[in-house]
């Protein structure tokens, strides 16, 4: 009988972990899904009223456990921050920088903060995606970081706030991460 119940617990872990697995591998699809639609030209004009939203979609999804699913919700991160808003010569989706850093003004506290103690505290996502484990994960990031420093329109706006985040990388184990960041610093001021 207690071996019996040992077996179905085992089976059934089995199962979870599988469903699990899965729903990473569909969040992944639908992550690079998103990332090529975003990156079409044809697709630019209504991208860019959804460019934040998307974004900010995406910040929570780079905390997942699975590294798949992190380098996923990188590409669709800098994909809708890149999206081009050509009327204010800048990224549509720029505004969710300030989410993923948690950037927090001083003397702006949330109503909703009275009544919940959840509602004012903010996370810096992009502090742990520095220091992943994975080392996929921290390239990637890397390079998302290359690209919003250096290519961005309205790049002189986020600098301040990329940039310590970038040297972080210059003391990264892998060597192609490190020689990403040096020339991501090269290329910033030109």
């Amino acid at each position: 009988m207690a071996s019996s119940r040992v077996y179905l617990m085992s089976q059934s872990w089995k199962k979870v972990r599988k469903c699990v697995s899965h729903y990473a591998s569909c969040f992944r699809v639908l992550f690079v899904g998103w990332s090529n639609i975003l990156r079409a030209p044809q697709w630019e004009l209504g991208a860019k009223y959804f460019a934040t939203a998307i974004a900010r979609a995406c910040i929570p999804n780079m905390r997942h456990r699975n590294s798949k699913v992190r380098f996923a919700a990188i590409e669709v991160f800098q994909a809708s921050v890149s999206v081009p808003d050509r009327d204010k010569v800048k990224g549509a989706g720029t505004s969710a920088i300030a989410d993923l850093v948690g950037f927090k003004e001083e003397n702006i506290l949330p109503v909703a903060a009275f009544y919940s103690s959840q509602c004012g505290v903010t996370v810096n996502t992009l502090a742990e995606l520095v220091a992943d484990k994975n080392p996929r994960v921290r390239a990637r990031c890397c390079e998302m970081l290359s690209y919003l420093i250096v290519c961005l329109p309205d790049r002189y706006d986020h600098q301040q706030r990329l940039l310590p985040y970038l040297l972080l990388f210059y003391y990264d184990n892998m060597s192609e991460t490190q020689k990403m960041a040096m020339t991501a610093v090269d290329n910033c001021g030109k």
